[in-house]
């Protein structure tokens, strides 16, 4: 490390190598590993690791790599460490980090022989700065030849090297920056995509980009590739590091969980501030529930972080599993009750002792450090004697179980007897006790002394000078000094120096104050300068035992855990599951962990997959039935059971599960650009690479993102994937889904798919729901019921139920009809209208418009007849006999006389629209009769037509009477006016003609054809005169019809 070195070129590198990116913040690590032999690339997502770097270490030896890359400005611990896994020296303890302006850069300052400065290396795009530190530098520097006659013969076999220990290389910070390595990861899949936009979506959709360690460190390994030029130093300088396939990677026999099954299990709460607040079933907010919160009860904030790493990281390893399962049922046992209240009680004052053992190496400790350290070391002791009373041997806290022996209380009885904790409080500094140094306890002894000593002296100068007031006082770097009145006449002794003056009093030096200076001296600072001395060895010696202390903690933080478990599992009434050689999942009587925060009566079921059991579970059954609830707790109760916890279930055989997948919960943000649906499809398509005969999926309505058409045969596609695979290698499948048409769609030749559903019982209109799981098929989801219940109005609810069962008769939804009285008249209206429309269009308005309006007018009154007869059965009896007669009382007066004229004149009316309907047998209309009164409570299209005179109207009883005046106002006929609207349409009328009377205009051709003046083929529009119009004088008032 004291040579600067640069990058090894790719030449000088074996087809096999092998180069690990890591980056480590806040306490998770990320990676990323390139293999030049495959040209792959896999990542570790962001995982929890501890200041021992556990996880590092079995990812190294996981992955062997040639090269490591680091960061420069990474936690030093993590530097020091890898240089040790390096064979290297590590940098000294001041080795700090400074973070310059420019977020590109940083540099890293040592003190001399820490770490050696950093060579720079250019490439076509980017200049990386690196530091290489090799294994063999020391090696060839201390390397002597080897003569021939002392050369030994060895034997191939025999010859066993050892391995070399990684090259090391620090890049700097901008390596390391999320975006520009975001930037670079995208440019792997532009050849695939057509714009920037779609580059984004696929890279998303490939990467976890919410590890954003993993992020930075892929980024950084191809920065890397593209500077040494890794397999292509001969290629063009376009032409970058092959990678053809990225993979994921699994350490230290982890159980792979990703993010969205975490929130979807509701394992952490969203909240973790009011998580950590969270005690024992009582949240203020909603957000704090969860599982860790429900199941930390430690008593130590170490304790709380043990236990969290715990859900962080479950595992496969049956012993690590068992140890802590023996540990819980240890302390859950009524004869260990009292040992454990004990030490659960002690747990309390445990702090980080990595903490304390920092600051006591940088100097920095307080009194509160060193009086945390002394609790933590009594408590300790506690503990450990409790623990030699232990009737199982623990092998839990078996590896540092030595650290509890006599070192141990011997370190705490020096801590205890050379500190005075409560004068050091009041000091605000260490304060030794006494008997500890004999010089140190003579020096405090004389400044016990030392007011006495001073007044003797004060009163011995007094009496030699004959002042009138005289003390003594010691001012640092000064010394002792004797105040004398300002007044004195210090001439008159020789020894008498003044030193300064205040307005009062003079401050001088004697030959007494000389002679204390000699013998006392500062009193005060030789004590705080031993007991710093004293305070310096004490830190050395615990320094020194330091992997005693870190044990200790070890054993308090893995204590505090297991307690916490067995707290939960008592109160809940959990029991231990035992794991077993086989692929299966076999529990009865399982709950949901949370569900004693929801109601003390939960519906236990059974959980049983694989063995003798089928593989594919189907649930179906109505919404609200309790289907989703039941697929988390089956994912709870594995997870529980990875972390070496008690779980939910009266008997559980479980056997090793490797990785959980789930679509349950989907995670949407406008940062990631993609859709719902792409993110379900992009959690099931991990689960169909991935996925084997050891892992868990938990499918909750996939595909209702899309359209039915595409979503059920995905779904079906998916499972018939996994069914094909047989009993052997198909994983643990439970899915929920209301496409009921799901079972005819699934290939099952292996017989390894089943159906089940959640019981209901249909009590009349209600349903009760049993929460209890029944072997079937349901093929209603009674989503209206549950829709009413939660505040839809009912009648959403009804409509919803008619279009259902319209859309389950085969039928499209555009084919729906509204079933109702003003759709069925709109309907009528259309068809009539329809029909009439040809003629309409070829008729000659200019010349026949009054003809037109008749045909019309009987038209339409024909199809309005027809629509009131279709619904008479509805309203036959809401209009008895003498409506009209009622109905008619309530018109004005006008009105009144005109509804009197037509009844009068019905049966001759009649006759005449005979007539005339069978010359014009096609022709709609829109306007009722006189005695059918127009609803206008909901009209969309209205109808008006207004026959008008100016200043003539004709009397009820002038009717067949005719004048030349009506034959001289052509001017101002009539005026016919459509209006998109519910209100009438006023046509310009004046105030004495409102009061007009109306008639038919059948009864006056009647009365032409009586007089001769008009025949029967007048009526035809092709022989119909504008001039015969005049002679009526009708006002038509104003009809409306709505479509």
């Amino acid at each position: 490390m004291d040579e600067e070195q640069e990058i090894v070129p790719s030449s000088q590198l074996d087809d096999s190598a092998i180069i690990l990116a890591i980056s480590y913040s806040a306490g998770y690590l990320g990676a990323a590993v390139y293999d030049q032999g495959r040209t792959t690339i896999k990542l570790l997502r962001d995982v929890a690791e501890d200041h021992e770097f556990r996880l590092l270490t079995a990812l190294i030896q996981q992955e062997e790599p040639t090269t490591i890359l680091s960061n420069k400005a990474q936690d030093v611990r993590m530097v020091s460490f890898i240089c040790v896994l390096c064979g290297e020296d590590p940098p000294p303890d001041d080795v700090y980090v400074e973070h310059s302006s420019d977020l590109g850069t940083t540099g890293v300052t040592h003190s001399a022989g820490s770490l050696a400065a950093s060579g720079e290396i250019s490439s076509h795009s980017d200049d990386l700065t690196a530091q290489s530190v090799t294994g063999e530098s020391k090696d060839k520097e201390e390397e002597q030849p080897v003569e021939d006659g002392d050369e030994e013969d060895i034997e191939d076999d025999d010859f066993d090297p050892e391995p070399k220990p990684p090259t090391l290389i620090f890049l700097p910070n901008n390596a390391y920056n999320y975006e520009s390595g975001f930037k670079r990861i995208s440019e792997l899949f532009a050849g695939e995509c057509f714009s920037e936009s779609e580059n984004q979506l696929v890279t998303r959709f490939r990467i976890d980009i919410s590890s954003r360690n993993m992020v930075r460190a892929m980024g950084a390994l191809l920065r890397y590739l593209d500077s040494a030029r890794i397999g292509v130093e001969f290629e063009p300088l376009n032409v970058r590091t092959p990678v053809t396939a990225i993979k994921s990677i699994v350490v230290a026999e982890m159980v792979e969980i990703d993010e969205a099954t975490y929130r979807a299990l509701d394992i952490f709460a969203e909240n973790k501030k009011a998580e950590r607040n969270y005690r024992h079933g009582v949240a203020r907010h909603r957000c704090a529930v969860s599982l860790f919160s429900l199941c930390n009860r430690c008593k130590s904030g170490i304790g709380r972080n043990t236990l969290r790493k715990w859900f962080e990281r479950p595992t496969t390893n049956q012993d690590i599993l068992v140890s802590r399962q023996q540990a819980i049922s240890y302390f859950l046992q009524d004869c260990n009750l009292d040992t454990t209240g004990k030490i659960y009680g002690l747990l309390g004052s445990m702090r980080s002792m990595r903490y304390i053992l920092d600051r006591l190496r940088s100097g920095t400790a307080k009194v509160r450090h060193w009086e945390s350290l002394y609790k933590m070391l009594s408590n300790a002791v506690s503990i450990g004697r409790y623990m030699e009373t232990f009737s199982t041997k623990l092998s839990l806290v078996d590896d540092d179980r030595e650290c509890f022996g006599d070192t141990l209380t011997e370190t705490a009885a020096v801590l205890g007897a050379m500190i005075d904790f409560h004068e050091s409080r009041l000091e605000n500094r260490i304060v030794v006790n006494s008997g500890v140094d004999p010089e140190l306890d003579r020096a405090k002894d004389l400044y016990r002394r030392l007011p006495a000593i001073l007044t003797q002296v004060a009163q011995d100068e007094s009496k030699r000078l004959q002042a009138d007031t005289c003390s003594v006082a010691y001012v640092p770097m000064i010394g002792y000094l004797l105040a004398i009145p300002y007044d004195f006449d210090v001439k008159q002794f020789d020894d008498l120096q003044v030193i300064y003056s205040t307005d009062k009093t003079l401050n001088v030096k004697s030959e007494r104050m000389r002679e204390l200076d000699e013998e006392l001296g500062d009193v005060k600072m030789k004590i705080i300068d031993k007991e710093t001395t004293i305070t310096i060895r004490m830190s050395s010696l615990l320094l020194s035992r330091s992997s005693l202390l870190l044990g200790v903690e070890r054993v308090a933080c893995l204590l505090d855990a297991a307690i916490s478990l067995a707290l939960t599992a008592r109160q809940l009434g959990w029991n231990r599951p035992k794991f077993v050689e086989e692929p299966i999942i076999d529990a009865t009587r399982v709950v949901h962990p949370l569900s004693k925060l929801i109601t003390e009566h939960f519906v236990a079921n059974p959980i049983s997959s694989g063995g003798e059991y089928t593989r594919i579970k189907i649930f179906t059954g109505p919404n609200a039935c309790g289907k989703s609830m039941y697929l988390k707790q089956v994912g709870l109760l594995v997870f529980l059971a990875h972390i070496g916890s008690f779980v939910p279930a009266e008997v559980a055989h479980i056997g090793i599960v490797n990785r959980i997948f789930s679509r349950l919960y989907t995670v949407d943000s406008v940062l990631d650009g993609m859709s719902t649906f792409a993110n379900d499809l992009n959690q099931v398509s991990v689960a169909l690479r991935r996925g084997n005969e050891r892992s868990l999926v938990i499918i909750d309505e996939f595909g209702k993102g899309t359209m039915t058409e595409v979503g059920l045969p995905l779904l079906s596609s998916t499972l018939s994937y996994w069914a094909a695979k047989g009993k052997d290698s198909c994983p643990h499948v439970f899915v929920s889904s209301h496409f009921h048409a799901l079972p005819n769609f699934i290939t099952d030749e292996h017989e390894i798919v089943s159906y089940h559903t959640m019981e209901v019982r249909c009590r009349g209109a209600e349903l009760d729901f049993q929460y209890r799981l029944v072997d079937g098929v349901v093929d209603l989801s009674y989503a209206a019921y549950t829709a009413s219940k939660m505040g839809i109005p009912q009648d959403v609810g009804d409509r919803a139920n008619q279009v259902y069962e319209h859309i389950l008769k085969g039928h499209g939804i555009g084919d729906m009809v509204i079933d109702s009285e003003e759709e069925r008249k709109n309907r009528w209206l259309a068809k009539q209208m329809l029909e009439i429309w040809p003629q309409v269009e070829e008729w000659d308005i200019d010349s026949d418009l009054h003809c037109l309006l008749d045909h019309l007018q009987g038209a339409l009154f024909e199809a309005d007849e027809m629509i009131e007869s279709d619904s008479a059965d509805h309203t036959e009896n809401e209009h008895p006999d003498g409506a009209t007669s009622e109905e008619t009382s309530n018109l004005p007066a006008s009105e009144q006389e005109s509804e009197k004229l037509e009844s009068e004149n019905e049966d001759s009316d009649q006759e005449v629209r005979h007539t005339f309907e069978e010359s014009t047998p096609t022709l709609p209309s829109a306007l009722r009769s006189r005695e059918k009164k127009s609803d206008r409570s909901n009209l969309s299209v209205s109808f008006a037509v207004d026959i008008i005179r100016n200043e003539h109207t004709v009397e009820a009883k002038g009717l067949n009477a005719t004048t030349d005046s009506d034959l001289e106002q052509p001017e101002s006929f009539q005026r016919l006016v459509i209006a998109d609207t519910d209100s009438e349409v006023t046509v310009d009328r004046d105030r004495d003609h409102s009061q007009a009377v109306t008639c038919s205009t059948e009864i006056m051709k009647q009365k032409d054809v009586e007089s001769g003046s008009l025949s029967q083929n007048d009526f035809l529009p092709s022989k119909r005169s504008l001039s015969d119009d005049f002679s009526k004088e009708v006002i038509v008032r104003k009809r409306s019809r709505s479509f």
